[in-house]
């Protein structure tokens, strides 16, 4: 009975240390196999390219630089979008609150300062505040925070037509 051989190397044995006579041989039964001879082992020593010394830490700098500068462009954005929407919703709760003090019977003057109240509960600035008849239209602007030009905003309200 014969005991199997441990090889003392981690590494793979490539062909061209296999003794020539055991090439291309195929062994049918396990005693007529014979035992592989034990090769010294050699030890691996890890190599790093003298060229790239530090090359993954550019990359990863330029990779973070890049995700920095997507997010501020998309924080930008959104504040414009932001903006946007509250001077939307200024204009049209102000020019409503115009038309309903109308209707109540008050004067054009009376509803715009009514409009303006409403605007500036809002955080907008009021631009322009006009009527025609029973109609409302109210202009108002609204600072965005990251973007240095203003989001404005126009709306109309009045009896329907």
């Amino acid at each position: 009975m014969t005991t199997p051989h441990v090889r003392p190397s981690l590494r793979p044995v490539p062909p061209s240390e296999v003794p020539r006579t055991q090439l291309g041989q195929t062994w049918h039964t396990p005693q007529a196999r014979p035992s592989v001879p034990s090769c010294p082992t050699v030890p691996i020593v890890p190599t790093r390219p003298t060229g790239e010394r530090g090359a993954a830490s550019i990359l990863a700098l330029s990779v973070v630089a890049v995700v920095l500068v997507l997010t501020m462009g998309g924080l930008v954005v959104a504040s414009v979008v932001v903006a946007s929407h509250r001077a939307r919703v200024a204009a049209d709760l102000g020019s409503l609150a115009a038309a309903s003090a109308m209707q109540d019977g008050a004067d054009s003057a009376q509803a715009c300062t009514v409009a303006q109240q409403v605007v500036r509960a809002n955080d907008a600035a009021t631009q322009s505040c006009s009527s025609l008849g029973a109609d409302v239209d109210l202009r108002v602007t609204v600072r965005a925070r990251l973007w240095p030009a203003p989001a404005k905003a126009r709306a109309r309200a009045g009896p329907q037509r």
